[in-house]
């Protein structure tokens, strides 16, 4: 068990086994610390308000937390800390004992099951669990399409229900006898073909399988059915499907699992790390223009605004990158859409950066689709803002947003009069930090068109562009379901 004592905020003694917790070699690594420097920033509210609690010489509960080594790496900790007075005054023990490994084995058994439940729901064959009086606790999404009965009709009721009479008593004394020696002949295939009973009082041939185990005491009994009707035709199509499924499945585990670990370093080494010395950077420089102009040179003046410029310029680098990072693990909240509605809101938001400008805008008409109304919303005004940015140059702007059908889908556009570009360098035009004009013309982080891209084909569109120099662009797009 780790214990550290603080004493006036910081923290005077540390245990041996506190010391190799948190990953230090010698005490004075630790000494003169606070609770602080040693907490997650995540947990600093919950150390203050526990602090006061001690203060008032309450002790506090266990609770979870999550603790900082010294080498950067993140242990999940039990705390319990309480109050006492000495000779020297009011101190907290605190008394840590690290779960680590025991949240990551939950966090691996919660999988687990869920991975288990999800694949005896999604199964092809029948499963059926019993208690130890033979009454169904589980009836699959399978076992409902075979017999022909609702899940919710089926639990409750016997197992007999679904075999026909003839075969009940020496399927009852089978699991009966199974339950004391836990040995079976029934194995798939075994006892060759035997029949089962629909709900609607029909017989069809099965083949059956069953286990046992124990939980929480208590005895229950799986049974495996699969209707062999069409077994010849498909069994071994059968046999390779589910090979190459489990593949796939670990395969695409393990490539989510380090794509996921790389983007969360990703995102907090940007969020907590870079944004820092830019902000130091455009502060510092903003009050060197609003106090100290006067002493300084005009050139000094433009130099100070080069650095304020790029410094935002890289902070709104910074969050197009981010927004770009979690696109691929923000779950997608569908829904039924009105792009229209979209279009307009977005519309309103723009008008204001227009400076006058003649911008001629028409929208069309634009069916409703199933998406994300936020993500979707993100498409058309990046598109939208590409297509204000490059018509700039003209004395007036034209921009179409609209729909037009192809092979029976519906394809959404935005069609601008811009300055447009080569087709043969459309391939890049997707790409993060690909640009095809040059940055001191038209201002931009060359990630919204990937983030776009990245948003459709999350909902299972594509999207594409026409284009010809100084003759504008259109960018196309479809989403994965029409209404």
């Amino acid at each position: 068990t780790a214990v550290y004592v603080t004493r006036n905020g910081r923290i005077e003694y540390v245990n041996p086994a506190c010391l190799t917790l948190l990953g230090a070699t010698s005490a004075d690594q630790i000494l003169g610390k606070t609770p602080f420097d040693l907490f997650h920033p995540d947990y600093h509210d919950i150390i203050r308000e526990r602090t006061n609690r001690l203060a008032e010489g309450h002790s506090v509960p266990l609770i979870e937390e999550r603790i900082c080594r010294l080498d950067g790496a993140l242990r999940d900790v039990e705390v319990v800390a309480s109050p006492f007075t000495d000779s020297d005054g009011l101190a907290y023990q605190v008394v840590l004992h690290d779960i680590t490994d025991r949240k990551r084995a939950e966090a691996a058994f919660r999988e687990s099951e869920a991975r288990l439940a999800g694949i005896v729901e999604s199964a092809m064959d029948a499963v059926i669990a019993v208690d130890h009086s033979q009454r169904i606790v589980l009836f699959n999404h399978a076992a409902e399409i075979i017999f022909r009965c609702a899940a919710d009709d089926a639990v409750g009721d016997t197992l007999d229900r679904f075999l026909p009479r003839r075969y009940r008593d020496a399927h009852r004394r089978h699991i009966e006898a199974y339950g004391k020696t836990g040995v079976t002949s029934r194995r798939m295939g075994a006892l060759g073909v035997i029949s089962g009973l629909r709900a609607d009082g029909e017989e069809f041939p099965i083949e059956a399988s069953i286990s046992q185990n124990e939980v929480s005491g208590r005895t229950y009994f799986t049974v495996i059915l699969r209707d062999i009707t069409e077994r010849k035709r498909a069994e071994e199509e059968i046999r390779q499907l589910n090979a190459e499924l489990e593949q796939r499945v670990h395969q695409r585990t393990a490539e989510l699992e380090a794509a996921n670990r790389e983007l969360d370093s990703f995102s907090y080494s940007v969020s907590h790390d870079l944004r820092a010395p830019l902000r130091a950077m455009d502060g510092f420089s903003r009050i060197l223009l609003e106090e100290y102009a006067a002493d300084l040179p005009a050139e000094a003046q433009r130099y100070l605004r080069l650095v304020r410029q790029n410094a935002q310029q890289m902070g709104a680098l910074i969050d197009d990158l981010l927004t770009f990072s979690r696109l691929g693990r923000q779950p997608l909240n569908k829904q039924l859409v009105q792009p229209a509605e979209l279009v307009q809101a977005t519309l309103d938001m723009l008008r204001a950066a227009l400076n006058g400008r003649q911008v001629h805008i028409e929208v069309g008409e634009l069916p409703p689709c199933h998406a994300d109304p936020i993500l979707l919303r993100q498409v058309f005004a990046n598109l939208l803002e590409n297509a204000l940015k490059y018509t700039r140059t003209r004395d007036v702007a034209h921009i179409e947003v609209g729909h037009v059908v192809q092979d029976g889908r519906v394809v959404y556009f935005v069609k601008d009069n811009g300055v447009g570009f080569d087709m043969q360098y459309a391939h890049k035009l997707f790409g993060v930090f690909q640009r095809l004009h040059r940055a001191e013309e038209y201002e931009g982080t060359g990630v919204g068109l990937a983030t776009v891209q990245r948003i459709i084909h999350r909902h299972g569109g594509k999207i594409w562009t026409e284009a010809e120099i100084d003759r504008g662009a259109t960018f196309y797009f479809t989403m994965g379901e029409d209404v």
